[in-house]
């Protein structure tokens, strides 16, 4: 995925100055300035909304430089330079913690599903904009092209079959694996936790379906977090019995026995970032293990070049 040291330069500036960007933003971010966690849908209408305006104003310098990083190499280090400058944002923001301790819990993950949602859609416009705009920033910029970094070569479009099945995969196995490594809401657990299993999930989706459009397995946290949210808000919607409390007291009874799946301890943000960061790590695993790809994949992005030049 990084063949050359000048891409891995690239790379790493790209990290610093998005994670910079959105280090700056966190105190508008979190105006309490305590580590209970990065949820943007909190309070009025207008306090949500200014907080996504602001992450999003944050996020173009991130934006700039993951497009950078994706001229200069493979398609996939944009979405890991972001992923991961977001990740020092989680780390810094913390656990769960702080938004379960609220009178509606564990109705308070309908939030979750929500916010999960919008993560979603602006995973997918960041993955659109990569896609869009590579092919111009390497006309307006050609000596990024040096003819050697595009690796395997990857679009992203809406998946097939086999794309949807390399979803499923890296969704069964990093979803099933983040639910046995993630036993608490301890935000170094988490992250380590959802990096590890959703690489593994990555490598296993693009072994298992060898393919070049990774949207679905790039999406697929996203979707195993509104799954897990989705069953944890039914699963404690009332009394399960005579002398078991209100659904209140069911979810912290579980949440103290470590009773609650694993992926009921994260936020949105922490599937946004770590989870995804991942997933790119893991399909770039896999298409090293692959082998070098067929010299037409460069004449492919040559093509792509040459259009959008005219």
């Amino acid at each position: 995925m990084f063949p050359k040291l000048r891409q891995r330069l690239v790379i790493g500036v790209a990290f610093l100055i998005g994670a910079a960007a959105w280090q700056l933003a966190y105190p508008g971010l979190c105006p309490a300035g305590a580590a209970t966690g990065l949820v943007l849908l909190r309070g009025g209408v207008l306090v949500s909304l200014s907080a996504w305006a602001l992450l999003l104003l944050a996020g173009l310098p991130a934006l700039g430089a993951g497009l950078a990083a994706s001229a200069a190499g493979n398609p996939l280090s944009g979405l890991f330079v972001a992923t991961a400058a977001l990740t020092t944002l989680a780390w810094r923001g913390g656990g769960i913690d702080g938004w379960l301790w609220r009178p509606s819990t564990p109705g308070s993950y309908a939030g979750l599903m929500v916010e999960c949602v919008i993560w979603l859609a602006l995973l997918a416009g960041l993955i659109a904009a990569i896609e869009f705009l590579r092919p111009r920033i390497l006309a307006r910029w050609p000596k990024l092209d040096d003819g050697e970094h595009f690796g395997t070569h990857l679009h992203f479009a809406l998946p097939d079959v086999q794309a949807l099945s390399a979803g499923l995969a890296c969704l069964l196995v990093g979803g099933g694996l983040a639910l046995l490594l993630v036993r608490s809401s301890e935000r170094a657990q988490v992250i380590d936790g959802l990096i590890l299993a959703f690489m593994l999930g990555g490598l296993a989706g693009q072994l298992c379906f060898p393919q070049h459009n990774p949207v679905a397995m790039l999406l697929s946290p996203l979707v195993a977090g509104l799954v897990v949210y989705g069953w944890t808000l039914f699963a404690y919607a009332g009394p399960a019995g005579a002398g078991a409390g209100d659904a209140s007291t069911q979810f912290f009874r579980a949440w103290h026995q470590g009773h609650l799946p694993g992926l009921a301890l994260v936020l949105p943000v922490h599937l946004a970032s770590a989870a995804v960061c991942g997933v790119t790590l893991g399909i770039g695993w896999a298409l090293g293990l692959q082998g070098a790809p067929n010299p037409k994949h460069h004449d492919d992005n040559q093509e792509e070049v040459a259009q959008a030049r005219s």
